[in-house]
């Protein structure tokens, strides 16, 4: 119930930002009270932004981004390949971290403990991380459910607000079929694919194919994904207008 609260609140905040910065601060607010950390990163194509680093460390630190990127290649690649979210202490161990650049310069000075990276993506292409660190300890199992429950939602406000591809979004919306926006009803209430078929007098093989034809059209690997899509973009809807 939390993460659904939170995905919709996180909704409003892409729908109501007039700028990214103010995307940024109404998303970090929104983690900060369910998750707790002491910075954030935020890193796209063009560029990056942080929140919460020691100003005079991020200035003396910032000709080293790329290398900084580099060191953390491997913990963003597997975000993009584990459900969306991965921290660095079980990708690289804290041995192969303290080696590192971006340790010895930026995290160690900040007394980090534990980074989570969040990939977020449109369909199966990566658009930007959103990286958080704790200096008082690690990711709890359940810190990092939480923050999966929140991959497709914030991927989708990601592009609505900083990307040019919401139109686009928007489009494939509209590319559903009267009997697929009906079956995609189903989804959001855990009906099975029987169910489905059942409630239209199909065979589940029927429905099978109409699913891969909605996941085809919106670009998502999984009903989850589906699902929390087709939420965001109906609610942000109002900045296409």
């Amino acid at each position: 119930m939390q993460a659904g609260t939170d995905a919709g609140e996180l909704v409003e905040v892409a729908r109501d930002a007039l700028s990214a910065t103010e995307y940024e601060r109404g998303v970090l607010d929104v983690l900060q009270r369910r998750l707790g950390f002491d910075v954030a990163i935020f890193r796209r194509a063009e560029h990056c932004s942080t929140h919460g680093l020691d100003p005079r460390i991020e200035l003396a630190c910032l000709p080293r981004w790329d290398q900084y990127r580099m060191d953390y290649t491997p913990v963003m690649l597997a975000a993009f390949a584990q459900r969306g979210v991965s921290v660095d202490l079980d990708v690289l161990g804290m041995r192969r971290i303290e080696r590192l650049a971006v340790y010895q310069e930026l995290m160690g000075p900040h007394h980090g403990k534990a980074t989570a990276i969040m990939g977020l993506t449109r369909g199966r292409r990566p658009i930007a991380t959103l990286a958080l660190g704790r200096t008082n300890g690690k990711f709890k199992d359940c810190d990092l459910d939480y923050l999966r429950s929140l991959v497709a939602t914030l991927s989708i406000c990601e592009a609505a607000v900083v990307t040019s591809s919401f139109r686009e979004d928007l489009s494939a919306l509209a590319l559903l079929t009267p009997r697929e926006r009906q079956v995609l009803s189903h989804l959001p209430l855990g009906h099975t694919n029987a169910q489905i078929a059942l409630a239209f007098g199909t065979s589940e093989r029927t429905v099978r194919n109409q699913l891969s034809r909605i996941y085809e059209k919106l670009d998502v690997a999984s009903r989850a994904e589906a699902v929390a899509r087709c939420s965001a973009l109906e609610m942000l809807q109002v900045r296409g207008t």
